[in-house]
């Protein structure tokens, strides 16, 4: 059997070329890149505020059923180890707060029929320096 896939990359693990919204209110002298510095700027309220509404309206029940009406059989949904549990208590990363989001994009997956490939995209550590630290 022939599987199309589509990768759900930016769900829960911020850039800024997929979601400038979240970046473009702040001048590029703050340095805000990803999601770390963007916490770090906004403090764990206001980022886990922030991250919340991104969170609510960037991916819907609609998207996989348009996912599935497109083809599409496989969803790669990407995540950060941060949204079950921040290893270095002094990172700004808004812990826990994407977990309900995954498990919810996971059922979703599932009620319109589409297969799920987790995968983890960001590690303690920083594999790159940049956008997944």
């Amino acid at each position: 059997m022939y599987s199309r896939y589509v990768s759900n990359e930016d769900l829960l693990t911020f850039s800024p070329y997929i979601t400038p919204s979240l970046f473009s209110p702040y001048p590029l002298s703050l340095g805000i890149k990803d999601e770390y510095t963007l916490s770090q700027h906004l403090g764990p309220e206001k980022a886990a505020l922030e991250i919340e509404e991104h969170y609510m309206r960037f991916v819907t029940k609609a998207s996989f059923a348009e996912m599935r009406d497109a083809g599409f059989d496989h969803v790669r949904i990407s995540f950060p180890y941060w949204i079950i549990e921040n290893t270095n208590p002094d990172d700004p990363y808004v812990e826990k707060n994407g977990w309900r989001y995954l498990l919810r994009a996971i059922e979703w997956a599932r009620e319109v029929g589409l297969r799920i490939n987790l995968c983890l995209h960001a590690a303690p550590g920083s594999q790159n320096g940049f956008n997944h630290r």
